[in-house]
């Protein structure tokens, strides 16, 4: 009886451990963070496939054009001359994993980078860039039963993420830093300020199956919508756009023939407004494709009743 009731006492602790829930995917973490950071990259290099000739070669990827093109910050290039590269790199140790992606545009010269690094312990992402400015950076560490992930901007504190195991729950703190941001592209400054009151913790409690509890500064309960209202920040595709400048301008490219692409926007965007992240990404869409059926570029051969 002894022996069936230490089993039971074990698997029980084991399960209400494994049972606990994350932190919810549509509330600031590192990766949501960095998804938020990676989406306008992402989006310029589908406008550039879209705009310009491109060849892959792997680990290198080229663009071109075979006629004049004028960037953004006001430098020609010749037909047939670089006008984008995309270098990746991969280092591997024994006991960590690092990628680095290098960005060359218009001026030939690395404009931007971005490195991943994966280990036993922890994570990290930096978005580094002219200058060797560091535009964003994150650092999740976990030790034993705790894991502290830091974001930063321009070296800022931007905020903190603590997340501590329990027996039977997590919990998870965040706190928070206002911050200014100065950076200098191509002769062009850019600024960002992000101010608020600079109260304590919020925090949320997670319990087994997937029993959320929200709690302000002050240790009161709150809803899933304040919690959200407070920590969220929707400001990343603001700034991460400045970085572009030495890049020509471009735009999404839609036909008749190219509805796969479509489909494929379109979910993502559905995807955004229902987790309610990158909404400035949904409008610019919703914009370009306005422009682009008042050109005659989309055509819409739906039956009418």
């Amino acid at each position: 009886m002894r022996r069936l009731s230490l089993f039971i006492f074990i698997f029980s602790s084991v399960f209400c451990s494994v049972s606990l829930a994350e932190i919810p995917r549509n509330l600031l973490s590192a990766e949501l963070f960095k998804r938020d950071i990676r989406l306008p990259i992402e989006n310029k290099i589908l406008q550039m496939d879209q705009n310009f000739i491109k060849e892959d070669f792997g680990r290198t990827i080229k663009y071109f054009s075979n006629k004049e093109v004028r960037c953004q910050n006001d430098k020609v290039i010749r037909a047939g001359q670089e006008i984008f590269k995309i270098i990746k790199q991969t280092f591997i140790t024994m006991d960590r994993t690092k990628e680095v992606i290098n960005y060359y545009g218009c001026s030939k010269t690395l404009f931007f980078r971005e490195i991943s690094t994966t280990s036993k312990n922890g994570s990290s992402y930096e978005l580094i860039g002219a200058n060797n400015l560091k535009v964003y950076r994150s650092l999740k560490k976990k030790t034993g039963n705790v894991t502290v992930t830091s974001l930063y901007i321009d070296n800022q504190d931007f905020i903190k993420i603590t997340e501590k195991s329990h027996k039977n729950y997590k919990e998870v703190f965040y706190k928070r830093f206002p911050f200014f941001l100065y950076m200098k592209i191509n002769g062009k400054p850019f600024i960002y300020n992000h101010e608020f009151e600079n109260a304590g913790d919020y925090r949320l409690r997670i319990y087994p199956k997937n029993r959320i509890e929200y709690y302000d500064y002050s240790a009161k309960p709150i809803s899933l919508g304040k919690f959200q209202e407070t920590v969220q920040f929707r400001g990343a595709a603001s700034f991460i756009g400045a970085i572009f400048l030495d890049l020509p301008e471009t735009k999404y490219v839609n036909s008749g023939t190219n509805n796969a692409k479509l489909l494929g926007e379109l979910r993502n965007a559905q995807t955004f407004l229902i987790s309610n992240t990158n909404i400035n990404f949904v409008k610019n869409l919703i914009n370009e494709y306005i422009k682009e059926v008042e050109d005659g570029n989309i055509v819409d051969n739906r039956r009418g009743k």
